[in-house]
């Protein structure tokens, strides 16, 4: 070797390029700003659920939790990962960060810190920064794989979440109960059945019957007078088990008329989505009757006042975003946009990490067939979308066309 020739430092070694420097500052510091807005406000009593610092699964939404810290963390780690020369100084970044945060939650109202927050939020950077430095080289097979493996189980994982799922008996019936997580919502109901059987409030002699005939396809009718628009979902009849566990839910938030399925999501400790009749109630005044109709079926449900019930209600593997946090008070464009964001959020990295246009169509290719497979599992509520397949699709080969465009590959 010459005097003068010294070892060339290989590509994940060279200082970043100012492109690369300024893309990675800009991702790493809007998702900064979004990590601090999310972990150092003051939580809503209604969200907060008090557990022992060694907490794992915490809450109805234990697991929910879990993946949405590791989802928080993953495009700061990204970022990192561009700006900086050494991954493992990104990835202690962004664990320096997580430790402050937990220390601060002891501080601030309604914020629980635990140990299983500060590992997952970690783990969440430490995949962003391995995100990061794939799709510097020239070739990162191994991660594309895995990425369309975990988006593949995710979208399947999502159909299996949407099935439905009764909880044991003996069920409840509660009229305009107050649940402490609900609004209370000040109508009253008159009565209520399913085909010919009574639901009085109280605990149901006759649990069996009364899920043998929802299952049945039999119509639950709630004849009730209205109250005054709830600004979030109040229950107006309510089913749930001695274990406190949610079976049923039909409320009011708004002028909107509001149903909570028994999906499998509550069982695996998940969030769930509500879905919504929007602008039912529209023109009714406080004091006015109505009756609401609610007809479970395998294929979804029908739901909605008398006359007007809508019988294409049932979620889609693309909603699998909602199974981490669902925010049912926006508007339907904000969820619309909510659920395109996450589409791609999924799909993008997956083409921006593919070396070829043969690979990024392999991968395209394997999630959207996912994505329309998953509603063939069986007993699932998800209907087949094929617009999610689309996104997906596109998201995948939008991706890969846009990785030459990563400053200083």
């Amino acid at each position: 070797m010459p005097a003068d020739a010294s070892p060339s430092p290989g590509p994940l070694r060279e200082s970043p390029s100012r492109g690369r420097l300024l893309l990675g500052s800009a991702i790493a510091l809007v998702s900064l700003a979004v990590i601090l807005r999310l972990t150092l406000t003051p939580a809503s009593t209604g969200s907060w659920v008090s557990a022992p610092i060694h907490c794992v699964i915490c809450g109805p939404s234990g697991l929910a939790n879990l993946l949405r810290n590791i989802l928080l963390f993953m495009p700061l780690g990204a970022g990192l990962g561009l700006a900086l020369r050494r991954p493992v100084v990104a990835w202690l970044l962004t664990v320096a960060l997580t430790a402050f945060i937990e220390l601060h939650q002891f501080d601030i109202p309604g914020r629980n810190p635990l140990l299983i927050d500060f590992a997952t939020n970690a783990m969440g950077g430490g995949l962003g920064v391995i995100w990061a430095r794939g799709i510097l080289r020239s070739r990162a097979r191994g991660l594309v794989i895995a990425w369309v493996l975990v988006v593949a189980t995710g979208l399947l994982g999502s159909a299996v979440a949407f099935r439905a799922d009764w909880p044991g008996e003996p069920w409840f019936m509660q009229w305009t109960a107050r649940l402490g997580h609900f609004e209370a919502y000040d109508g009253r109901i008159l009565g209520a059945k399913v085909g010919e059987r009574g639901l009085p409030p109280g605990r149901s002699g006759e649990t069996a019957a009364v899920q043998a005939a929802l299952e049945g396809g039999d119509t639950l009718e709630v004849r009730f007078e209205l109250g005054t628009p709830p600004r979030a979902l109040a229950p107006i009849l309510s089913i749930y088990n001695a274990d406190r566990e949610e079976v049923l839910v039909l409320g009011r938030s708004g002028d909107d008329l509001v149903l909570r399925l028994p999906y499998r999501a509550a069982a695996l400790t998940l969030d769930q989505p509500d879905h919504r009749v929007r602008g039912a109630l529209e023109g009714l005044q406080a004091g006015d009757t109505a009756t609401l109709h609610f007809v479970f079926r395998s294929d979804g449900a029908c739901f909605g006042l008398v006359g007007e019930m809508r019988c294409d209600i049932r979620p889609h593997v693309g909603m699998s975003w909602a199974l981490l946090l669902f925010p049912g008070e926006e508007s339907r464009g904000v969820i619309h946009l909510l659920g395109i964001v996450w589409l791609l959020g999924l799909s993008l990295p997956v083409g921006l990490l593919a070396s070829s246009w043969r690979e990024a169509g392999a991968a395209a290719g394997a999630i959207g067939a996912a994505a329309l497979l998953a509603p063939l599992v069986p007993g699932t509520l998800a209907a087949l979308s094929l617009s999610t397949a689309l996104v997906l699709v596109g998201g995948v080969l939008a991706g890969h066309g846009l990785r030459p465009l990563v400053p200083g590959r």
